[in-house]
């Protein structure tokens, strides 16, 4: 694998309807994935996915991913 893309979600127990979140808020276990990546030696690139949608606002929906997958990043040391 060479590139990964991320991009959250959590199901509604409900209805079964997936709906996308931010990275980090959904139930996607990133920090146990960028930890085996880690411990497999991984050098490929990561992108996030913006699928969802903050108040409607793209910008924000950006910002809040990317302050999630820094966290996550921090998390395991990584900068």
């Amino acid at each position: 694998m060479v590139h990964m893309h991320l991009k959250d979600a959590v199901r509604d127990k409900n209805t079964g309807e997936i709906r996308f979140v931010a990275v980090r808020s959904g139930e996607i276990d990133y920090r146990g994935q960028f930890d085996a990546l880690i411990n497999d030696g991984y050098e490929g690139c990561v992108s996030i996915k913006i699928h969802c949608r903050i108040q409607d606002d793209g910008e924000k929906s950006t910002r809040e991913a990317c302050a999630g997958l820094k966290k996550i990043l921090n998390e395991l040391g990584l900068k």
